[in-house]
């Protein structure tokens, strides 16, 4: 008896109705923690044009979603820790 692939997508909610498909995700990250590193930083900055924020709050954490080869850059108010909880325990 053959497996039928699931069809079904999992996504992650990162506030202000915004949903990301959790196949593009590449890494979940707290603005705290991974901004003391200078290779975070100059990252980012390289990442500038391709950074969308979620809402007008003080960005906590950032997701990098990797989708057709381009790297986007998520800011959101959550911290990496809620985002890693909610990615980690999505059904």
């Amino acid at each position: 008896m053959r497996r039928r692939k699931s069809n079904k997508r999992m996504y992650l909610y990162l506030g202000e109705e915004k949903l990301l498909p959790t196949r593009g995700i590449v890494g979940l990250f707290d603005l705290d923690t991974a901004t003391v590193g200078h290779s975070t930083r100059n990252f980012l900055k390289k990442r500038r044009n391709q950074t969308k924020a979620v809402s007008a709050e003080l960005p906590k954490g950032f997701v990098l979603e990797n989708t057709g080869g381009e790297d986007r850059v998520w800011l959101t108010a959550l911290t990496g820790e809620t985002l890693n909880g909610r990615f980690k325990y999505a059904p």
